[in-house]
């Protein structure tokens, strides 16, 4: 019930802009950010604050908890999360989904693991966005090119932001021209899709 996410026109504590969430780990319908990471993924996406506007201020937003209150997480919980949405996306007109989280891995190779495969492909033939998190192990595997999984699926976009001579810049996994690599993210795959723009994932997320 944050400010940034609107009114809470009905007073129960959950900003009106919310209108689902579950916590596929505990098992309840509580899904509160104990660790503050999911809560500012979304302010970033959807915050409608004057100062600090996320790139779709409007967009009403689900919450989907995917992680015990002590921060540990299972794949499983991330398909039975997965498995609601290709279930209700009409319901809510679900048009994108974002994931924050990731292996830890660097794969090379676009191949669905875990069990989850399946799920992100209906989710691509409803023409649903899916975006998630690159992964933070250049330095640990030596410049390899790779990113984490569910980033490294094929019905995935993986989005990451850094800060290089040119300034702050967003790029998509599947790919980065490998001309551009020294000034976008180096964790990436080559390929040829150009550095995406803040308009472009304004209307990703529209």
């Amino acid at each position: 019930d944050h400010s940034f996410f609107g009114p809470d026109a009905d007073g129960d504590g959950v900003a009106d802009r919310i209108v689902y969430q579950w916590d596929f780990a505990e098992g309840d319908a509580d899904a509160s950010d104990h660790n503050n990471h999911g809560s500012h993924t979304s302010s970033l996406i959807g915050s409608s604050d004057a100062t600090y506007g996320g790139v779709a201020q409007g967009v009403d937003l689900i919450s989907l908890k995917v992680f015990q209150d002590d921060g540990k997480g299972y794949f499983a919980y991330l398909e039975r999360a997965l498995q609601w949405v290709v279930e209700n996306a009409d319901s809510f007109n679900v048009g994108v989904v974002n994931l924050s989280l990731g292996d830890g891995g660097n794969w090379d190779a676009a191949i669905g693991r875990y069990g989850l495969g399946d799920e992100l492909a209906a989710l691509a033939a409803k023409n649903i966005i899916v975006t998630a998190a690159s992964g933070n192990n250049y330095a640990k595997v030596g410049g390899a090119w790779g990113v984490s999984y569910p980033a490294a699926d094929p019905a995935v976009r993986s989005y990451a932001v850094t800060a290089g001579p040119v300034g702050v810049t967003v790029a998509s996994v599947d790919g980065v021209d490998p001309a551009l690599a020294p000034h976008t993210v180096p964790t990436h795959k080559p390929g040829s899709d150009p550095v995406r723009t803040r308009s472009e994932l304004e209307d990703a997320f529209a």
